[in-house]
């Protein structure tokens, strides 16, 4: 679930999802790292960073999403589409992890971030945005509470969202754009039992998000079908086949642990190294078969959606083949003596 998957017919403004993603079977080589399913970093809900200790070590199992996990991620597409930004991205080890303490959610809201947005819309986007998956509800009982809502909105709703004054990231593949909040200045002298309470109190909130105590970590897949069940889904052979009770014997992945984003191959319009196994340019790499650009940016604004690929912790992008010169034109005469 993710905006880039929803489709909008143009006769009726009727929205369509869709999905060529990566089917799975037991035993199967995986395409990402091993703890996660395929998907795109910004939308991941927080209990599957969690999923993973603080110790960084990989379990065994992979993680199992469930149906509060695409609510997660239709929360973080209403946001980016009533903001044009993204939430804070909920891993606990990133900077802007103390945006997700309960305390601070209220500073980056839909409204905060675009006062153009209605309350009950706001309240809604933040409910599926919720740090823990129970609060989030069910897919039917959000779709009532957004049809409901609709309903009884008045004029303030027929505001547009945007002006389109707003400034745009520029570049042919722009980054991401995120919530940025300034963190509150923290008090330059306390007391030092008053400082070990604050310590202990914000210790004590952000241990949801920052840890997973070891009893939380199943020994088993998670049921996904149970969760399918309660929220009145279906469950079809594919997700049977991820959620099997017994662990299978997991074939090796396809790409190594240190390339789990660049495809084995390059793309059809990707330009290709030559002979000796080198790039027309210096500042291409050569990864896979196929001629890659080094970008300057941070591992964690790495984004698949802007056309990035992560490789050996470093962001790349692929560079196309130049197309050929025309040749249905008659070349230009010389006249000249």
């Amino acid at each position: 679930m993710k905006g880039e998957n929803i489709l909008v017919r143009h006769t009726d403004a009727q929205p369509f999802l869709t999905d060529f993603g990566s089917g799975h079977f037991l035993g199967a080589a995986t395409l990402t790292l091993p703890a996660f399913p395929p998907g795109t970093l910004a939308y991941r809900s927080p209990e599957a960073w969690r999923y993973i200790p603080r110790s960084g070590k990989i379990p065994s199992i992979p993680y199992s999403p469930r149906p509060a996990d695409d609510l997660f991620a239709l929360g973080v597409t209403a946001y980016r589409l009533v903001t044009g930004k993204y939430p804070p991205v909920p891993n606990p080890e990133v900077e802007e992890a103390w945006l997700w303490l309960p305390e601070e959610h209220a500073r980056w809201t839909a409204r905060v971030c675009n006062p153009h947005c209605i309350p009950e819309l706001s309240a809604l986007v933040s409910r599926m945005l919720s740090l823990r998956p129970d609060a989030r509800g069910s897919a039917r009982e959000v779709a009532e509470a957004l049809e409901q809502a609709a309903r009884r909105a008045g004029r303030e709703a027929d505001v547009p969202l945007f002006t389109g004054e707003e400034p745009r990231p520029a570049g042919l593949f722009p980054r991401p754009q995120h919530v940025t909040v300034q963190r509150p200045p923290r008090p330059h002298r306390l007391p030092w039992l008053a400082a070990a309470g604050l310590g202990g109190a914000l210790a004590l909130s952000a241990a949801g998000l920052l840890s997973v105590s070891r009893s939380e970590q199943p020994a088993t897949p998670q049921l996904a079908e149970q969760e399918e069940s309660r929220d009145g889904g279906t469950v079809a052979v594919g997700d049977t086949a991820l959620t099997a009770k017994v662990e299978p014997e997991r074939a090796p992945s396809v790409l190594s642990p240190i390339a789990v984003d660049v495809p084995p191959k390059p793309f059809p319009w990707q330009r290709r190294p030559d002979a000796s196994g080198r790039c027309p340019s210096k500042v291409q790499v050569a990864i896979n078969g196929g001629c890659w650009t080094k970008l300057p940016v941070d591992q964690k604004d790495c984004d698949a959606e802007a056309g990035f690929f992560e490789y050996r912790g470093a962001c790349y992008t692929p560079v196309a083949t130049p197309p050929r010169p025309a040749t249905s034109s008659p070349t230009e005469r010389d006249d000249s003596p």
